[in-house]
């Protein structure tokens, strides 16, 4: 007597790794969460799909008047296809953010920032994701003083490997970037590679800089990750490495990043995350 199989939902896209989160491990580990003075943050359930957020910084550097006070309110679907957030604050700023699930495997994001008294941080972008059952491609154009336009794919090749590239391009002076990278998976351990090539804007747009990232990282367990990354350019025969760990507890996290800096000296930086929630 056979059973039959079980029953496979349509709408269900696998988690495919977009090009630009091929090193995503090694992102988290790099990116911290650091801020200058006194930081607070409270959030208060308004509906079942809103939620007011208020955010009070004190000493801080990102206002000319060292404190800085923000309020918007969050908005999500019962489902989860459509996530709405705003924030306004004292400095004039203005932020507004719209994720949206389209149908299967298309999500639209719209992210806008604006400042009333500077406008060179206005900035404006639209990005449409795209999902398949083992490919993944992206679309962006955001404006920011000038068009800037990127596309990307990528494609996985196994259950471990996956290869993609993108291509940007800068419209007010014609020039175009682009890139390779492959990503590699295996049990607790993620290898990403890229390759790049951009307009060396010191020496004029007829000159080139190659570069090449690699990037590992290494989950020892579920809460400790440890990372390197070796980023090499061409023709400046300039070399980097980056060493950095991540330690997760329940309600905070710790960070470390170490960057050696000729053979005398290292520049090393570490930072603690504490999460708290107020109603």
């Amino acid at each position: 007597m056979s059973s039959a199989p079980p029953k496979v939902d349509p709408s269900v896209i696998p988690n495919v790794v977009q090009y630009d989160q091929f090193a995503r491990e090694w992102q988290q580990i790099l990116n911290q969460d650091n801020f200058d003075g006194f930081r607070i943050e409270a959030g208060k359930t308004v509906t079942k799909s809103m939620q007011a957020n208020h955010s009070l910084f004190l000493g801080t550097s990102l206002s000319p008047n060292q404190y800085l006070y923000q309020f918007g309110p969050t908005y999500a679907t019962d489902d989860g296809r459509t996530v709405m957030v705003g924030r306004l604050g004292m400095d004039g700023g203005v932020n507004a953010r719209l994720m949206k699930k389209l149908f299967k495997g298309t999500d639209l994001k719209i992210n806008a920032n604006s400042n009333l008294h500077d406008p060179q941080r206005n900035m404006y972008e639209f990005t449409v994701d795209q999902q398949g059952d083992d490919w993944a491609a992206s679309a962006k154009l955001a404006y920011q003083g000038t068009w800037i336009s990127n596309v990307s794919f990528a494609q996985e090749v196994t259950n471990n490997l996956s290869l993609g590239g993108e291509l940007t391009h800068v419209a007010v002076n014609g020039v175009s970037i682009g890139g390779l990278g492959a990503r590699y998976v295996w049990g607790p351990n993620y290898l990403s590679f890229a390759l790049g090539r951009q307009p060396d804007f010191k020496q004029g747009p007829q000159a080139n800089v190659h570069s090449a990232k690699m990037q590992y990282v290494r989950k020892v367990s579920d809460r400790l990750a440890i990372g390197s990354e070796f980023e090499y350019s061409q023709p400046e025969h300039e070399s980097q490495l980056r060493l950095g760990y991540e330690y997760t507890f329940r309600h905070a996290r710790v960070q470390g990043c170490w960057t050696p800096v000729e053979r005398s000296r290292a520049l090393s930086r570490t930072s603690w995350a504490l999460a708290s929630a107020v109603w």
